[in-house]
């Protein structure tokens, strides 16, 4: 008597989903689709008496399982698209913005900048008090601090580089 057990590791990842395993016996979405065409088939061929009891009985349960599993596949793997990532806050760093509504010295802002192919507005302080940011006026994003951008000219960093 043998026992083998053989377990091949990926990186930690399942090459076929990337990282996350498609069980369908284990979601929700698989029965919900399954016994709705499972009774919808049942439903159908003995209304219009399309076969003997069992043949209805097979065929629901296999376009049952079939629609189950095609359905849960499909919203698996649209599930894992990269848009559902979002915008993090690290993706705000060294993003060249315009700004919409002027900074002034102890004033906030508004600036729009586009991320990931989304146009983005938020408010937004200057990191150098001394630099006022006129309407129109590029500047780079540091990073985020409470949904507020903090951003300094994007000249500064050009004399900054001279000197």
């Amino acid at each position: 008597d043998v026992d083998v057990d053989h377990d091949v590791d990926h990186g930690g990842k399942d090459i076929e989903t990337f990282g996350r395993r498609f069980n369908p016996l284990l979601s929700f979405k698989f029965y919900t689709f399954a016994l709705a065409f499972f009774g919808l088939t049942g439903v159908i061929f003995t209304l219009l008496a399309l076969a003997s009891p069992v043949v209805t009985a097979v065929l629901a349960a296999i376009m049952g399982f079939a629609a189950g599993l095609g359905v849960s596949y499909v919203l698996h793997v649209a599930n894992r698209s990269e848009g559902s990532a979002g915008i993090t806050e690290g993706d705000y760093k060294g993003t060249m913005a315009k700004v919409m509504l002027p900074i002034k010295q102890g004033q906030r802002g508004k600036v729009r900048m586009q991320i990931k192919g989304r146009t983005v507005e938020l408010l937004a302080v200057g990191e150098d008090d001394e630099v006022m940011l006129d309407l129109n006026e590029d500047c780079i994003v540091l990073g985020i601090e409470d949904g507020v951008a903090r951003v300094v000219d994007s000249g500064v960093l050009e004399r900054r580089e001279k000197a």
